[in-house]
């Protein structure tokens, strides 16, 4: 056994070297390739756990990917004016500069700001006087001789200036961080959607979206937006839609962090060319694909659960956030809206402790919000509103619509929506007590289901 051990360990650790070769090999024949690290973590008011570990994955990857990195933490608004403009001045003609930023991040007024770790949150109106402008930074890149400018934004952790009162949710004016207006030739890369938030990675070392990032840049073959799509993907499918990680590019050709085989990158110019792609265009926002079409089937428990969870202590005064998701395209926020307006918001409990009071119904709000999602192609509110079209919940009872509904949840990975759908088809209503043929006929119906399932 410990031969087996210590040669399992060798052959590990060969695997990593030739890895780490195939990098260093594939590195030498890209063009110069800078990065500047910035990480703020030591807030006086608003301390954050990860930024310093953040950026040291980010490092070690770049490092891997043939960057030559510099790293610096815990800033204050003069020295991120000095780091990024000694940076950019540095860069050499037709290099790739990427500048990695872990923190706080606001906005005020539609412009972005990263927060120095000596600001004091005294209110928005000093915010252009006390913080960090990005765009500072992204007019310096593009004035630089770099042929690519990377600017990735790990920050809208939480906006020191929102207040913490129990209606802290009622203005979204100025949450997260807001759309950028991108020079030629260059990539934004968000945490999380404007107007949206990110979390800092409660019980974790790194930020989600952070170490997704760089698992993703280490593949071979990837261009940058694929990247970014992959990594908007799995951080969506992880949170639940609660983090939507979002970019802008005007780059007009392909950007690989690690090029396929054979790729020969130019460096002259203010992109990187590889093949011509006629369809790119100035500041694209290329949307990530719906994570709960690649669920499998027994995923979706999971899914379950954590919205019947979300569901039970749910009150109104979460509803303006709720309401705030849904219209950036929150798919379980919709759902969880169309679920609390028809059972009813948490109001308290009963004097047995253990019963809960819930007030707050209404079934035509809750059409509303499961058809949102519904039409976002989400299974469980596409069952949940073929149900109450059929029983006539909140809207007139049709059948045919009903049933069209069920057909549409039926046809995804949802394991509840093939079995209720074939139960409804077989005339079995799944509300009610079946008898013993009715027990006969979901058997046949679950052992079809299964089956299609192996298939």
């Amino acid at each position: 056994m410990q031969f087996n051990h210590l040669f399992g360990s060798w052959i590990l650790g060969c695997a990593f070297g030739l890895i780490g070769v195939c990098w260093a090999d594939e590195a030498a024949h890209l063009p110069q390739r800078h990065a500047l690290i910035l990480a703020n973590s030591a807030y006086t008011n608003s301390p954050l756990l990860n930024p310093r570990n953040d950026a040291e994955l980010m490092s070690s990857t770049l490092q891997q990917l043939g960057f030559e990195v510099s790293i610096e933490h815990n800033l204050n608004r003069e020295q991120l004016f000095g780091s990024t403009r000694k940076f950019s001045e540095r860069l050499p003609s037709g290099a790739i500069a990427l500048v990695f930023y872990a923190g706080h991040g606001i906005q005020v007024n539609s412009t972005n700001y990263l927060v120095p770790v000596d600001m004091q949150p005294t209110g928005e109106q000093s915010v252009p006087l006390k913080a960090f402008p990005l765009q500072s930074l992204i007019d310096r890149l593009h004035a630089a001789s770099s042929a690519v400018n990377i600017v990735i934004l790990d920050a809208c952790r939480n906006n020191p200036f929102r207040p913490s009162s129990r209606n802290r949710y009622r203005d979204f004016a100025n949450l997260g961080l807001a759309k950028t207006v991108i020079p030629k030739g260059t990539v934004i890369a968000y945490s999380t959607a404007p107007g949206q938030l990110a979390e800092d990675g409660a019980g974790r070392n790194n930020s989600l979206y952070t170490k997704t990032l760089t698992e993703q840049m280490r593949q071979t073959g990837l261009t940058i937006e694929e990247a970014l799509k992959n990594v908007a993907a799995i951080v969506r499918k992880q949170t639940l839609d609660d983090q939507q990680p979002w970019f802008e590019t005007s780059l007009v050709d392909e950007f690989y962090f690690l090029p396929p085989h054979g790729v020969t990158l130019l460096t002259n110019s203010k992109t990187v060319s590889t093949r011509s792609d006629s369809t790119s265009s100035h500041n694209r926002n290329l949307e990530p694909s719906t994570w709960y079409t690649l669920l499998k089937v027994g995923e979706w428990a999971g899914i379950d659960f954590q919205l019947e969870k979300r569901m039970k202590n749910l009150t109104e005064d979460e509803v303006p956030l709720l309401e705030h998701r849904a219209e950036n395209g929150n798919v379980i926020a919709m759902t969880t809206l169309g679920f609390a307006y028809r059972n009813g918001f948490f109001q308290g409990r009963g004097n047995n402790g253990r019963d809960i009071i819930r007030g707050g119904a209404n079934n035509t709000k809750s059409v509303y919000w499961l058809q949102q999602a519904a039409l976002a192609g989400f299974p469980i509110a596409q069952l949940e509103l073929g149900e109450m079209i059929l029983q006539g919940i909140g809207v007139d009872s049709d059948k045919s619509v009903g049933m069209k509904w069920l057909e549409r949840a039926s046809q995804s990975s949802y394991p509840a929506a093939k079995i209720i759908y074939a139960q409804r088809t077989a005339g079995i209503d799944p509300s009610v007590a079946l008898t013993a043929e009715g027990q006969l006929k979901t058997l046949q119906i679950l052992m079809d289901v299964a089956k299609k399932l192996r298939e």
